[in-house]
């Protein structure tokens, strides 16, 4: 169940990621503000709603999301950066990380305040849910973490 949810958002991220709609002729459309403001507003009370602003805001790739490390974002300068990618190994249930295909991939990103907010907050519900699990939390310094810590990954 978790994963179709985790699916269902995941697709509309990636229709928002790119904010654009292709069309039969290949061209695109973006999507305007009010489309990305009512798309965010709709989410505004799901557990993934920190995944999906930063997704919307950043174009950031649904494998660099799920790598994402507390350690890359700099609070201070309102910055992270991207270095980093995961995919799952078939069925193997296991996680690669790798570096991002193409070097302009490998990129810096300026967050806008109302994301740092969110992202501050969505770190402080993060910690109180790994002292509540204790020892079943696997700390991995994710962002985006399942709920015992670990990768997210499709």
């Amino acid at each position: 169940m978790i994963s179709d949810v985790v699916s269902f958002i995941f697709s509309i991220a990636h229709y928002c990621m790119h904010a654009c709609i292709h069309t039969m002729r290949l061209q695109i459309q973006l999507l305007t503000l009010e489309q990305a403001r009512h798309l965010l507003d709709a989410t505004r009370v799901h557990q993934l709603e920190v995944l999906l602003t930063v997704a919307v805001t950043t174009g950031m790739r649904h494998g660099e999301l799920t790598a994402l490390w507390w350690s890359d974002i700099t609070f201070e300068n309102g910055s992270l950066h991207v270095h980093r990618t995961v995919n799952r190994l078939g069925s193997y249930g296991g996680y690669h990380e790798s570096e991002p295909k193409t070097a302009k991939s490998n990129r810096t990103i300026v967050l806008p305040t109302f994301v740092l907010e969110k992202l501050q907050k969505h770190r402080i519900r993060q910690l109180k849910a790994r002292l509540k699990l204790g020892s079943k939390w696997r700390e991995h310094n994710l962002v985006f973490p399942n709920e015992k810590g670990l990768h997210s990954c499709h």
